[in-house]
């Protein structure tokens, strides 16, 4: 059936029975196809009038408003979606975490795709369900990434410090008495979250940049200030930017386990590092393979992957230890703290 027959069906539909809301819905889907933007706009508010919770009409109309320029019917018309979605939504995503606290993969993977049918595209659902299934990927989008801790922002420091949460402190202690005789000693913090290694590090008066992927959490970092300036990107590409030579160290704590492949990371951290700079970092532990993603939706390094990015980068191994990181679910999740040094 083309358009124009399928149009017409649908207008004898709502002849007959004028409130037939979904019919009004098909309507304005039909006449976006034929290219009447106007004619559609008015189906989708026709159908809304006879239904305001039908929530198609409401994605249809945000999503035409949006292609005209208009803003702000679009952003209400999403709002209104997003309240009638977002509790049964929730209800589906507590089901998944109930699930992979029991470690029922398989029921968290229906919860989670049952979400994503009603939020299609969105990045933290969909990130949550690759992993569950047991997708490989390179990394973590930036927009699952900035999605997830923008809304983590304000309450992440006081949830990580109920999980014994120290990576950054071990990372300042291992790095702090290096550094202590250059003055000031210059530091890029790769994915700086909130500020949580620069905070550790303030005692030593150094000139640290900043960078991660959400504007929230950068906010947050910028109210400790302890970072001569924050920069809001991906830390592979910004560390592309940065002058060769500049650093004297590159710190990432708890910050790989959103990346996967890190071979960018270390290529940028070789460059930009002075002589006898510092590359230090945590990972996640993994016995096997290079990286994995696991149904935590973080990603766990092996020791030997490291170890050959760093020997192609120039690298020298200056410690390798295995720390907790923190707690998961009660339980302890083990890791790496390593630290490489530039010729």
């Amino acid at each position: 059936m083309d358009e124009q027959r399928a149009l017409a069906c649908f207008e004898k539909a709502v002849a007959l029975e004028p409130g037939h809301a979904k019919a009004w819905n098909n309507i304005g889907i039909s006449s976006e196809k034929l290219g009447e933007a106007e004619r559609a706009e008015a189906a989708y508010r026709r159908a809304l009038e006879h239904d305001p919770k039908l929530v198609p009409a409401l994605r249809n109309l945000a999503q035409l408003a949006l292609r005209l320029g208009n803003k702000e019917v679009a952003e209400e018309a999403h709002r209104k979606a997003m309240a009638i979605l977002s509790p049964i939504v929730l209800l589906h995503i507590k089901a998944a975490e109930a699930a992979l606290a029991r470690g029922a993969h398989a029921e968290a993977e229906t919860a989670l795709a049952a979400a994503l049918e009603i939020l299609p595209g969105h990045p933290i659902l969909g990130h949550t369900l690759a992993a569950v299934r047991g997708e490989q990927r390179d990394g973590a989008s930036p927009a699952y990434v900035s999605a997830m801790f923008d809304d983590f922002a304000d309450r992440f420091d006081a949830e990580l410090r109920g999980l014994e949460y120290h990576s950054p402190r071990r990372i300042a202690e291992l790095v702090g008495p290096l550094l202590a005789g250059r003055s000031p000693a210059r530091i890029v913090d790769l994915g700086c979250g909130t500020g949580l290694v620069g905070a550790e590090l303030a005692g030593l008066k150094a000139d640290i940049v900043g960078i991660d992927l959400s504007q929230k959490m950068l906010e947050r970092a910028a109210a400790r200030r302890v970072y001569a300036s924050l920069v809001h990107g991906d830390l592979a590409e910004e560390l592309a930017r940065m002058p060769a030579r500049s650093q004297d160290a590159a710190l990432a704590a708890d910050v790989f386990v959103y990346l996967g492949d890190l071979r960018p990371v270390f290529a940028g951290a070789a460059r930009v590092l002075a002589a006898g700079g510092l590359f230090a970092f945590t990972i996640e532990v993994l016995a096997e393979g290079d990286f994995k993603l696991l149904p935590s939706g973080r990603f766990a390094h092996s020791v030997a992957y490291v170890r050959g990015l760093a020997r192609e980068a120039g690298f020298a191994e200056r410690r390798l230890e295995r720390i907790r990181l923190r707690k998961e679910r009660g339980r302890p999740i083990d890791g790496w703290l390593i630290c490489f040094s530039s010729p």
